[in-house]
């Protein structure tokens, strides 16, 4: 059975109306920070199928992924998922962190050993990275990261080059300039299209208030569960 998860990055409004229609949620940096009560009582009031994305802290990038704060971070990280059940983390690195050989091997040599059953590590890399797809993509594979990616960023022409290959992904819409909705009908069917031989992961709308964006693309997937029955259809609903 395969399973996309439709999220938003924060929410608006009771988190208990955003869960009637979505089944996980990319948190923030302060509310992967709450405490252990906060969690504790989130994961008590969500539903037992839905899953959190709690994020590594953005400061483990400044300590070039090695020593002891690093190996903090890390275990706090873990400390969260355990609290909220998550098989996701997220991690950010800004521009000042380039696509440099050392940065490569840090990146390697951190996440590489701490490869975890159950436990995926998306990589959102800014700057220069999103220059060098080829290369973010090979980074992630020998250090075992999902990249993060948005595939209506890149030209239709180049998706079959630069979207990173596998059947897991970590997609993030950021959506188009502009009032109103900003996703048409043509973009949530490219997504689609595109989520046709992918069998796990996340499609995240990257603003909170993208909600009604993230509901029509899940309506989308379930009209195509219909259509498509049996085993190789999107299940949304068991984990």
């Amino acid at each position: 059975m395969t399973r996309i998860r439709i999220a938003c990055a924060g929410y608006r409004g009771h988190l208990s109306a955003y869960w009637r229609d979505l089944d996980a949620l990319e948190m923030s940096d302060d509310q992967s920070r709450a405490k252990a009560a906060t969690h504790a009582r989130w994961r008590e009031a969500a539903p037992n199928d839905v899953r959190f994305v709690p994020r590594l802290p953005a400061e483990i990038a400044l300590t070039d992924f090695h020593g002891p704060v690093a190996e903090a971070w890390w275990t706090r990280c873990l400390q969260v998922v355990e609290r909220l059940g998550a098989d996701t983390v997220l991690f950010r690195t800004g521009p000042d962190f380039r696509p440099t050989a050392e940065n490569r091997r840090a990146l390697v040599s951190f996440f590489g050993p701490r490869r975890r059953a159950g436990l995926s590590v998306a990589w959102r890399a800014e700057g220069l990275w999103d220059g060098q797809p080829e290369d973010r993509n090979g980074v992630c594979a020998e250090a075992g990261l999902v990249p993060v990616v948005d595939p209506l960023g890149i030209d239709p022409d180049d998706r079959d080059a630069e979207l990173p290959a596998g059947e897991h992904v970590y997609w993030r819409l950021l959506g188009r300039p502009g009032g109103g909705t900003r996703f048409s009908e043509s973009d949530l069917q490219d997504v689609l299209a595109l989520l046709a031989d992918r069998t796990s992961g996340y499609v995240v709308f990257g603003a909170g208030w993208m909600t009604g964006d993230a509901r029509r693309l899940r309506s989308l997937l379930d009209v195509n569960a219909g259509a498509d029955g049996g085993a190789d259809a999107f299940d949304l609903g068991a984990p």
